[in-house]
C-alpha cells in the first residue's frame, strides 16, 4: 500500500511549532482572532482616552504619551479588523505582547502605579488566555507579571509594591489558567472533530479492505493527471518505464512525459479461491493482491480497488510502451503464488490498457472505460495476459451491450424458443431421448448462436431466467408427448452452476421421474466439482432427477472422482468423435472410457455424430448411444411430436414404442443417489 494514500492524522501542527516570538504559535482561531483583537484594542483606547481627558498627567512629555497610546490603539484595532489584518497570524500573535509593553511605558510614562495603573495589564491577559495557544498564552502572562512587578517595586515602596505584585500575580494568573484550560478542551474537541472529518473522507475515498484508493478517488487523480500535462510529466520520476510512444498519437501529438495510461486489472480464479477457502482466505488474497501491484509501479502512480476482484492503476508520463511493460511487470508478480488462509494460492490476472495525452480533453470516465473493453477482451483471448485497446474492441463491445439490452425480456416476448435433439440407441436406430436446446429469434437479427446468447445471458444474469423457461417448457412438453405418443419420454436439459445455486431451479422441479417421463440435468464438469453445488444435486437426485456429465474428456477429468460424482450418465465431447473413424488412437480412448462407463453402471453418449464412419467407429468400440447431426437434427418442438409418433427403424433388435426398455437405455436407468459412506454409486 501507498503510505502516501494511507490515513495518518497528525497531531494538532500549531502546538508543535517552534516558539518564536511574531510566529510563536498560531492564534485558536484565526479567523476570529482578529476582530477580537481589534475589538479589545479599540475598548483600550476608549478607556485610555477616558483616563487622560479626566486625569491629565503633569509634564509634557507624559500628556504626550497619554494621549499617543488611545491613537496608537485606536490604529491597531483598524489594521486588525480590516481584511488583511485578520489573516496577518504574525500580528494577531504579537499584539498582546505589544499591548502589555504598551501599557507598562504608559504607566511608566505617567508615574501611576495605581490599581488603575495595573488594571490594564488584564487586557492583553485577557486576549492572549482567549485567543492564543497555550504557550502563548502563558508568554504573555508571564511578561504582564513581570512588567507589573517592575512598575510596583520602581514606583512605589517595597511593602507596597510586594502586595500590589502578589495581587497582580495571583489575578493574571488565575485568569490565565481557567482561559487557557477552558480553550485546551476547546481545542481537543476541534481536533477530534476534525480527525473524524479526516477519517471519514478517507472512508469515503478509500478501499476498507486494501487501504488504496477506491473509484471516487481514481477518477479524481485521473482528472487531475488529464487536467494538467505538467503536473502529469512531473509526477513521473526520470526512470518512468518507456521512452518512446508507438500509436501514442491515437489521441493527439504527446510525448510519453505528456501521455497518461490507464490499466484495468482482474483477477482470473479468484472466485474458485473464495468457494474453496471461505471469503476470509478471499479477503487475505486482496490484500496481498494490493501490496503487490502497489510494488510493482512508481510512488506517483495511483493503484485503486474499484471492488471485487477489479483493479485500477493510473500512470502519469507513461506511454503505451511503458504501459505494456508495467502490466508485463504486473503479470509476472501475479504469478508467484499468494498468502491466503495459511497456504499459497495461484492466481492470475487479465489486463486491459489504454492511453490518452494529457491536455487532450479526453475524460477520465471514458479511458476507464476503453482499459475494461481490452482487459474483457484479455479474458476471452484465454485470461493471464494484457491487451491494448483500439477503437474496433469499442464497436464490438456496444454490439454486446446492445445484444445483452436485447435479451432483458426475451423471454417475455416470445423470442427464447426451445428446440429439441434425439439421443439416438446407436445399434437399434431408437430414440432413446431428447436434449432440449434453447434458441434466440431475435426480432431484427434473426437467429442468434446459442455460443453467442448464453455467454451473454450466464455474464448478465439473465441465464436464471431463460434455463427456468426451457426447463418448464421441455417437461410441460414431455408430459404431452407421452401422453399423446403413449411412450416414455426422457428429456434433458443443460443448467449452469449459477441456476443450480438460485432457489429457484429446486422450487421448479417437485420430482424428476413420472410414470411416463425422466428428467436429465445435463451439467459440466467444473460445475460438478464446485462445494457449493454437489449438495444441490445430491437433493435432485433423491427427487428423481437424473445428472449427465456434459462434455466429458475435454475439462480437467479425474477417473477416481467419477466414483463420487453425482452422476448418472456421461456425455463424451465430440473432440473425440471427430477422429474416431480416422485415428487409432482416439478410438483407443473412447473404447476405453465406454468399457470404464459400463463398468460403473453409466451410459455413454457420444456427441457431434456427422458421418456414418463415425457411427460405425463408435459401435465398434461399444459406445450404446449417440446424438449429432448424422442422426437428427434440433427441431421444433411440433417437428419433434411428430418425430415421436413415427414408427421406429425396423433395425434388428429394435424395441416397438411401447414396449418396456432394457435396463442398459439410457433414459431410464434409476440410480439411487451417493453413498456418504463410501462415495460409491451402485448399479442397477
Amino acid at each position: 500500500m501507498n503510505t502516501a494514500e494511507g490515513f495518518k492524522p497528525g497531531p494538532d501542527r500549531p502546538m508543535s511549532s517552534p516558539m518564536r516570538i511574531g510566529g510563536l504559535v498560531e492564534p485558536r482561531d484565526a479567523g476570529g482572532a482578529g476582530p477580537t483583537a481589534g475589538t479589545l484594542l479599540a475598548l483600550g483606547a476608549v478607556v485610555s482616552a477616558a483616563f487622560a481627558a479626566l486625569e491629565p498627567p503633569p509634564g509634557r512629555l507624559a500628556h504626550v504619551v497619554v494621549w499617543a497610546v488611545p491613537v496608537l490603539l485606536l490604529a491597531a484595532s483598524a489594521v486588525l479588523l480590516s481584511h488583511r489584518g485578520r489573516r496577518s497570524r504574525r500580528l494577531l500573535a504579537l499584539t498582546p505582547l505589544i499591548g502589555v509593553v504598551t501599557v507598562f511605558a504608559l504607566a511608566l510614562t505617567t508615574q501611576d502605579a495605581t490599581l488603575t495603573g495595573h488594571i490594564f495589564f488584564v487586557f492583553p491577559v485577557l486576549y492572549g488566555a482567549a485567543v492564543l495557544r497555550a504557550r502563548a498564552a502563558r508568554l504573555v502572562a508571564g511578561t504582564a507579571v513581570v512588567l507589573d512587578a517592575t512598575l510596583s517595586f520602581t514606583l512605589r515602596e517595597p511593602v507596597a509594591a510586594f502586595v500590589d505584585t502578589l495581587y497582580m500575580t495571583t489575578t493574571l494568573v488565575a485568569l490565565t489558567v481557567v482561559l487557557v484550560r477552558r480553550g485546551d478542551r476547546q481545542d481537543a474537541t476541534v481536533a477530534e472533530l476534525e480527525r473524524h472529518r479526516e477519517r471519514l473522507a478517507h472512508q469515503a475515498t478509500h478501499d476498507a479492505l486494501t487501504g488504496l484508493p477506491n473509484r471516487v478517488l481514481l477518477h479524481e487523480r485521473l482528472r487531475t493527471a488529464l487536467a494538467d500535462p505538467g503536473r502529469a510529466a512531473a509526477a513521473a520520476s526520470p526512470t518512468a518505464p518507456g521512452s518512446t510512444a508507438p500509436g501514442g498519437e491515437r489521441r493527439g501529438a504527446a510525448g510519453p512525459r505528456d501521455e497518461v495510461a490507464v490499466l484495468l486489472c482482474d483477477l482470473d480464479g479468484f472466485k474458485a479461491v473464495n468457494d474453496r477457502l471461505g471469503h476470509r482466505a478471499g479477503d487475505e488474497l486482496l490484500v496481498a493482491v494490493a501490496h503487490r501491484l502497489r510494488a510493482q509501479v512508481r510512488g506517483s502512480d495511483v493503484v485503486a480497488r474499484l471492488g471485487g476482484d477489479e483493479f485500477a492503476l493510473v500512470l502519469p508520463g507513461t506511454d503505451e510502451a511503458g504501459a505494456l511493460a508495467v502490466a508485463d511487470r504486473l503479470l509476472g508478480a501475479l504469478a508467484d503464488p499468494l498468502p491466503a488462509a495459511g497456504q499459497l494460492v495461484h492466481v492470475g490476472a487479465s489486463i486491459g490498457i489504454t492511453t490518452a495525452a494529457a491536455g487532450a480533453g479526453v475524460l477520465g470516465d471514458a479511458l476507464v472505460r476503453e482499459a475494461d473493453v481490452a482487459m474483457y477482451e484479455a479474458k476471452a483471448g484465454g485470461r493471464g495476459t494484457r491487451v491494448l485497446f483500439v477503437p474496433a474492441m469499442l464497436e464490438a463491445h456496444a454490439a454486446e451491450a446492445a445484444l445483452v439490452q436485447d435479451l432483458h425480456g426475451a423471454v417475455d416476448r416470445g423470442e427464447i424458443v426451445v428446440e429439441y435433439q434425439p439421443v439416438v440407441d446407436l445399434a437399434t436406430g431408437r430414440t432413446d431421448g431428447l436434449e432440449a436446446l434453447a434458441r434466440w429469434e431475435h426480432p431484427r437479427l434473426g437467429r442468434v448462436r446459442p455460443d453467442v446468447f448464453i455467454p451473454l445471458a450466464e455474464r448478465s444474469g439473465l441465464i436464471g431466467e431463460i434455463g427456468l423457461h426451457v426447463l418448464q417448457e421441455a417437461t410441460s412438453r414431455a408430459t404431452a408427448w407421452a401422453a399423446s405418443a403413449a411412450r416414455f419420454v426422457s428429456v434433458g436439459v443443460n443448467v449452469s452452476a449459477h441456476q443450480l445455486t438460485d432457489r429457484r431451479l429446486l422450487d421448479a422441479i417437485p420430482t424428476g421421474t413420472t410414470a411416463t417421463t425422466q428428467l436429465l440435468l445435463e451439467v459440466t464438469e467444473s460445475t460438478l466439482v464446485r462445494p457449493d453445488v454437489v449438495p444441490v444435486l445430491d437433493e435432485l437426485r433423491r427427487r428423481g432427477v437424473r445428472i449427465a456429465m456434459d462434455d466429458f474428456g475435454v475439462g480437467q477429468s479425474s477417473i477416481a472422482a467419477l466414483r463420487t460424482m453425482p452422476v448418472d450418465v456421461l456425455k463424451l465431447d465430440r473432440a473425440f468423435t471427430v477422429d474416431i473413424a480416422s485415428d487409432p488412437r482416439a478410438a483407443a480412448v473412447v473404447r476405453a472410457v465406454a468399457v470404464m462407463a459400463r463398468e460403473l453402471g453409466l451410459p455413454l453418449v457420444a456427441e457431434g455424430i456427422e458421418t456414418p464412419h463415425q457411427r460405425q467407429a463408435l459401435l465398434d468400440v461399444g459406445c450404446p448411444f449417440g446424438q449429432g447431426f448424422l442422426l437428427a437434427r434440433p427441431m421444433s418442438a411440433s417437428a419433434t411430436a411428430t418425430h415421436l409418433h413415427a414408427p421406429d427403424p425396423a433395425t434388428p433388435g429394435a424395441a416397438t414404442p411401447d414396449a418396456a426398455m432394457p435396463d442398459t437405455a439410457m433414459p431410464v436407468v434409476p440410480r439411487p443417489a451417493r453413498v456418504p459412506a463410501d462415495g460409491l454409486v451402485p448399479s442397477p
